[in-house]
């Protein structure tokens, strides 16, 4: 059911029964859908900049998957992001939760408690709705966010078995998978937490006091706190060191005021892995509360570098001190995602080309197979006839052979009886 704009049933790549939108301007602004999960009606939503609908089809738009938090609503991840979505191109995929709620492993509600399959309800919105758009799974850039609940639930795509080879990155805000087992290697991390929040601890949820929500009582009774979380993300993506920087403004650009020994007050300190491979940040904020993000995105320019710098990297060379991407060749745009038509022309030939040699050489050994195998046959069946043919003309050869000699011994009789002929003119 789409909400909006003309309408078309298709059957995907995926084998889905899907509602499509007749063509990408159809799906522009934002949109409302409904499909049927685990024989449940589920919904969604999307924002779709105008500027994705006129690029061509050999740019691979990115796409933000957006969560929202225990109590929230998809439509308000839309409004967060919407901003982003229409200055650097982001499509926007913002999964509504059952009872506003997200089962997580740790947290939490209603979802949580029913076992509700979550992670396959977000993996399905994902590729339904590029499959409305023609849009490749692979090809296309997929970052996760989300807040509270919805960052739980967003980092539940870095892990195996969850971390599909499609996932480009995750960035949340929040909150946390509790867990030391190692990150898909490759795939680009950001976490923002406060160190100052009571709700979902910077530290980790299992000591007093808890955190909310139920959320301590079905964490790990290690306490896992975003700093041990940062290391093994590093570890995971082959990080060779990390730095650390400090933003001494707040997020309307404001130096903070001195603190009482006269030095700088840091609004947070952001620690970056050097020589990952793929993006990896963790940044510590010291006095947001934990709502901070429920309605905004505290920062957004630092999410937004990090979004360019993730999908440059897939084709190109982020480079920090200019915030610009160095395309690879082949590629261009402002963060290398569209293929020169010239170049993708040429690969789609030389596939073609060895697909048509592949079959040539097929065709050709199996006419040859053919063909040695009539001969084959045929000599087979004439071979009991030729055997007969042979014995046949054994005796015919000999008495005719038998003849010949007889003949010649007569002739040689016949010659020794005649008399010798006197020379002429003797006296």
């Amino acid at each position: 059911r789409v909400h909006g704009g003309s309408k078309r049933v298709l059957s995907n790549e995926w084998g889905l029964a899907s509602v499509a939108v007749a063509n990408i301007f159809d799906a522009t602004g934002e949109k409302q859908y409904t499909i049927e999960h685990e024989q449940i009606s589920r919904e969604y939503l999307t924002y779709v900049p105008k500027s994705i609908a006129i690029k061509s089809n050999s740019t691979s738009p990115v796409v933000l998957v957006a969560i929202h938090p225990f109590g929230g609503g998809a439509h308000i991840e839309i409004a967060k992001f919407v901003k982003l979505a229409n200055d650097i191109g982001l499509i926007v995929i913002a999964p509504q939760g059952l009872e506003n709620s997200w089962n997580a492993i740790s947290c939490c509600g209603y979802a949580l408690k029913h076992s509700i399959n979550d992670v396959s309800f977000i993996k399905l919105t994902i590729r339904t709705f590029l499959a409305t758009l023609s849009l490749s799974l692979s090809a296309t850039p997929i970052i996760f966010t989300g807040f509270s609940n919805g960052a739980f639930m967003s980092e539940m795509f870095l892990y195996p078995p969850h971390a599909e080879h499609w996932v480009t990155g995750v960035i949340s805000f929040a909150g946390h998978q509790y867990t030391l087992s190692n990150i898909r290697t490759g795939i680009a991390v950001m976490t923002h937490h406060s160190l100052a929040d009571t709700s979902v601890r910077y530290h980790g949820c299992c000591e007093e006091p808890s955190c909310c929500c139920g959320i301590s009582q079905n964490s790990p009774k290690e306490c896992v706190s975003v700093d041990k979380l940062f290391e093994n993300w590093r570890l995971s993506n082959k990080c060779t060191t990390s730095s650390v920087t400090t933003e001494l403004r707040d997020e309307r650009g404001q130096l903070l005021s001195e603190s009482s020994d006269g030095s700088p007050n840091a609004a947070m300190t952001c620690s970056r892995g050097i020589g990952c491979r793929a993006p990896t940040v963790s940044c510590a904020h010291n006095s947001l509360p934990h709502n901070a993000w429920g309605d905004h995105i505290p920062f957004l320019d630092l999410v937004s570098d990090f979004i360019a710098e993730t999908v440059c990297n897939r084709h190109g060379t982020w480079r920090h001190e200019t915030h610009l991407c160095e395309c690879s060749s082949g590629f261009s745009g402002d963060l290398c995602t569209t293929q020169h038509q010239n170049d993708a022309s040429q690969l789609r030939f030389q596939k073609h080309l060895v697909v048509s040699v592949m079959i040539g050489a097929v065709v050709s050994t199996t006419l040859v197979g053919v063909f040695c195998f009539t001969q084959m046959r045929s000599v087979l069946q004439s071979r009991p006839q030729m055997i007969r043919n042979s014995v046949y003309a054994m005796p015919t050869a000999a008495v005719q052979s038998k003849k010949q000699l007889e003949h010649s011994s007569l002739d040689g009789e016949a010659h020794a009886s005649q008399p010798l002929l006197e020379p002429v003119g003797s006296d």
